[in-house]
Parts: structure tokens; C-alpha cells; sequence
């Protein structure tokens, strides 16, 4: 009974944001006004019909795929390394959690400079080693959603490895060992042992971390602003730029609403398949 005020604010919190978007989507309201008249489905009808929205959620699904999945691997691979016993492992986990407690801010300023076209030191390296004849712009057409992956990567992979770390020293070195008596190789004991021991962990890392990803803003928006020419317009920054420099909160909420319906529709494929 005592948890039952706490629970009633953490379902309002959560609860009115989500409604009052709803409400909205189904409006025309200005962000400047104080009154608006009901459109029904008109909004997101103007969505459907908009290639620019279409465009967004490519590139929100993009960005959201190759991040999990390099965020995923980087992080399994990292921490089966860090389960070893070797000299300063601690060290190293320490210095691995940095990138995750970097302000986002800060981590976009450092890339930005990093991958500058006419100074960044990429480039400069890049150019040294031969590896390239001239600076390339990775914040142009052609890299800037590479680069906002990349970023979003660094920034977010040591998640995973938190998370990994603990799920590999839980497995007991007698499977290894059993393993190894029935002649499996490293793959083998990877696919065999490693990963089903893990995949509650695996699991709830992919759900996260796409969740987190196809909500992303902060990242593209310091990085690109969407740009170059809408290239790394994900969703959440088209709903943004609809809602208050269009000023048109009503459709700004449609993109909103449609967003998170299409997350909820795929993360109940996920969760059909993995229960299978």
C-alpha cells in the first residue's frame, strides 16, 4: 500500500507525455497559440504522403541496425577480452567506462575536431600513412551517417561491456574445459558455450541499446543537425524541426506517435523470434 502513491507518479510521468502527444497528433496546433481545432488523421496522412518523412525513417532504421550491432559486437568482443586474466586488467576496465561517462557534448567536440576535413588529425594520419591522398569531409553526403555511427559507437559501447563482463565470469570454466575434452576449437566453444550462457545479457543488450538508438537526438543533432541535406534526419530530430521551427506541434507529434508505434511493432518481432 505504501508504494502505491510512487507508483501512481512514476505511471503519470510516464503516462501523461505519451497521452497529450496522442492528443496533439490529432490536431493542428501552432506552437504559438493557445487554441487548436481536431483533424483526426489528417497529420499523419500529410506523414504518409511526405518522401522527407520516409526519408527520416530510413535513416533512423539505418543508424539505429549498424549501431546495435557494432555496439553489440564491440562490447561482447571487449569484455570476453577483459574476462582474462592478465596485468592492469582492472585498469583497463576502468579506462573502457571513460567514453561512457564523457558528456555528450564533450565527445561530439572531440570527433568533430578529430574527423575535421582541413585539420583533423584522421585526415592528417590518414594522409601521412598513405592511406589516403588528400582529407576527405566526413561530415559530407557520402560519411556523415558513418560518422554519426561512429561516434555513437564510442560513446556507448562500454554499456555493453558493463553488461557483458559480469554474464562471462558467471560461466563456470568446467564448460570450457568440457569443451575442450570433446575437441571444440575456439569458434566452437564461442557459438556452444559462450554465447547461449550469455543470451538473456545479449538479449537485453539489443533491446536497449535499439531502443535508445532509434530514439537518439542528442548525438546526430550536436554532429550533423540532420544534415547534410536531411542525410542523417533521423525521426526524433524531423519531429523536432516539425514541431519548433515549423512550429507545427500537432504534426510534430503525428512523427512522434508513428516513431513509436513502429519501434513497438518491431520490438514485438524481436521478442516473437527470440521466444522461438
Amino acid at each position: 500500500m505504501m508504494l502505491i502513491p510512487l507508483v501512481l507518479m512514476v505511471v503519470g510521468i510516464s503516462a501523461y507525455p505519451f497521452i497529450y502527444a496522442l492528443v496533439l497528433s490529432f490536431t493542428d496546433r501552432d506552437l504559438f497559440s493557445t487554441s487548436s481545432n481536431l483533424v483526426w488523421l489528417a497529420n499523419f496522412k500529410t506523414l504518409i504522403e511526405d518522401p522527407e518523412f520516409w526519408q527520416s525513417m530510413k535513416n533512423t532504421f539505418t543508424y539505429t541496425f549498424w549501431c546495435t550491432l557494432v555496439t553489440t559486437i564491440a562490447g561482447l568482443g571487449t569484455a570476453m577480452l577483459l574476462v582474462k586474466k592478465f596485468k592492469g586488467n582492472y585498469y583497463f576496465r576502468a579506462v573502457l567506462t571513460f567514453p561512457y561517462l564523457v558528456p555528450t557534448i564533450v565527445a561530439v567536440l572531440i570527433f568533430q575536431w578529430m574527423l575535421n576535413d582541413v585539420f583533423g588529425i584522421v585526415n592528417r594520419a590518414a594522409v601521412g600513412i598513405g592511406l589516403l591522398d588528400q582529407g576527405v569531409g566526413w561530415f559530407d553526403t557520402k560519411r556523415a551517417m558513418f560518422s554519426c555511427i561512429l561516434v555513437s559507437v564510442w560513446r556507448f559501447f562500454p554499456f555493453a561491456i558493463m553488461l557483458f563482463v559480469p554474464a562471462l565470469e558467471g560461466i563456470p570454466e568446467e564448460f570450457y574445459e568440457a569443451a575442450k575434452v570433446d575437441g571444440a576449437g575456439p569458434i566452437q566453444r564461442f557459438f556452444h558455450v559462450t554465447l547461449p550462457q550469455v543470451k538473456e545479457v545479449l538479449f537485453v543488450v539489443i533491446i536497449l541499446r535499439g531502443i535508445w538508438m532509434f530514439n537518439m537526438f542528442d548525438v546526430i543533432w550536436l554532429l550533423t543537425g540532420g544534415g547534410p541535406v536531411g542525410k542523417t534526419q533521423s525521426l526524433p530530430i524531423l519531429a523536432y524541426l516539425q514541431a519548433f521551427q515549423e512550429y507545427d506541434v500537432g504534426l510534430g507529434s503525428a512523427t512522434a506517435v508513428l516513431g513509436l508505434v513502429v519501434l513497438v511493432v518491431f520490438i514485438g518481432l524481436y521478442l516473437r523470434v527470440e521466444k522461438k
